[in-house]
Parts: structure tokens; sequence; C-alpha cells
């Protein structure tokens, strides 16, 4: 028998995976980022999170459990989806 994941698997890697933070203000984030530049890391972060969650609801054979994390990917494609609303607001703006 399969055993499943007790707890998320956050390690460092992943963490950094999901949560690039320092990488992304070293190479991305400066005072010269624009709004659309800002937008679009936060967007690929968001983009990250869903992927993260959706994959490991996929390997939970609980539903209550498999349930909780589609739940948390749900919500993080709500974040991107708000987010590009406000890249199409910038874009269409100009």
């Amino acid at each position: 028998m399969q055993r499943e994941p007790v707890r998320l698997p956050v390690g460092r890697k992943i963490a950094q995976e999901l949560f690039p933070q320092k990488d992304l203000l070293r190479s991305q984030v400066h005072e010269r980022t624009t709004e659309l530049e800002a937008l679009n890391i936060a967007m690929e972060l968001e983009r990250r999170s869903h992927r993260y969650f959706k994959d490991f609801a996929g390997q939970l054979r609980d539903t209550r459990s498999r349930e909780l994390f589609m739940e948390f990917a749900k919500e993080e494609q709500l974040h991107f989806e708000a987010l590009l609303k406000e890249y199409e607001a910038v874009i269409e703006g100009r």
C-alpha cells in the first residue's frame, strides 16, 4: 500500500522553485521595474503555485485532502486571473 504524503513537501528546493523571491529580486526587480514587468512576475508566481498545488492534489487518494489542495490551486488560479485583468487594464490604458 502506497502511503500518501503526510504533509506538504516543501523543502528548500521546492520552496525556491515556488517562491523564488530572492532570485527574482536580484535579477528582475529593481528601481526601473515597470508595472507590467511586476505583474508578469506576480503572474508567473501564481502559475507556479497553482501547478504545485494541483500536482500535489493529484498524488492524494483521500478525497477530502485532494479537494482541499484543489481549492488551494483554484485560489491561486483566481489570483492569476485577477493579475491578468490588471495587466490587461494597464495595456488598454496606454
